[in-house]
């Protein structure tokens, strides 16, 4: 019984180490994610800085204004592109948060069961032990009596 709860805190800290790896994985996509987000921001740092140049190209030539309106609609077309990568980095983000949530939750339960599993085999240890300290109680008294 002792070998087969050993057993278990084996599989138990496997599994712990698993959802460490997990969680490691889950960490490593965070930042991909904060990698991506700030090259969006910077995305539409550039975006606002073309809008207003092709803005003041409008103001200054009204010769050009069908090509300004051109790279407006561009420049609109790029932000609503934008926009949507923004919500779906958002997204990403939410579900690396939850994943993380999950690992951490598993992580935590493992370690209850590897600990679970340990009190269990010391109280197993201190039974085996009692249970030997009366069987040697009993040689000594079947000792003194036999002398």
């Amino acid at each position: 019984a002792a070998q087969r709860q050993k057993a278990d805190i084996v599989a138990a800290t496997a599994n712990a180490e698993d959802q460490a790896d997990r969680a490691a994985a889950l960490a490593a996509k965070e930042l991909e994610v904060q990698d991506a987000l700030r090259r969006l921001r910077s995305g539409e740092e550039e975006l606002q800085q073309r809008r207003q140049q092709v803005e003041a190209d409008a103001g200054a030539a009204s010769a050009s204004a069908a090509d300004a309106q051109a790279r407006l609609a561009e420049a609109a077309a790029k932000e609503r592109d934008l926009q949507e990568r923004s919500k779906h980095i958002e997204a990403l983000e939410q579900e690396a948060t939850a994943r993380r949530q999950q690992a951490d939750d598993a992580a935590a339960a493992a370690i209850t069961r590897q600990n679970d599993h340990m009190a269990a085999i010391a109280a197993k240890e201190a039974e085996l032990e009692e249970g030997i300290q009366r069987v040697r109680a009993g040689e000594d008294e079947l000792e003194k009596q036999q002398q």
